[in-house]
């Protein structure tokens, strides 16, 4: 009879054991429903955000576009200082060249006039 007690116990705890592991993977199960549920939506405002930065409807993020507009003017300005570098350049070179010219003719000697007979 004590054994029979016994097993009847033990059973009694094997249920109660596993009543536990299903309402934990129950509720672990619930906690991975919500999670998958806020990732969803998380997406769903993600790709509604991306939509509301594309009025033009081109796929392209309308800051994407203003952002490489401004890089285009940025490079673009950048290009013209370099001319502008390379024009000043060439101006400083021939002045250069002009005042060497000069000194150099000043430097050689004049022809004398022929003497006079």
């Amino acid at each position: 009879m004590q054994q029979a007690q016994q097993e009847a116990q033990e059973r009694m705890v094997q249920m109660e054991l596993d009543a536990r592991e299903d309402q934990q993977a129950h509720e672990i199960e619930l906690e991975r429903m919500k999670i998958e549920g806020k990732l969803a939506q998380s997406e769903i405002e993600a790709q509604r955000f991306a939509m509301a930065q594309d009025v033009n409807e081109n796929e392209i993020p309308d800051r994407v576009e203003v952002e490489k507009v401004k890089q285009d003017g940025e490079i673009e300005q950048a290009k013209l200082a370099l001319e502008r570098e390379k024009m000043a350049s060439n101006e400083k070179i021939n002045r250069e060249k002009n005042q060497t010219q000069i000194q150099i003719a000043k430097l050689k000697p004049k022809p004398n006039a022929s003497p006079k007979k």
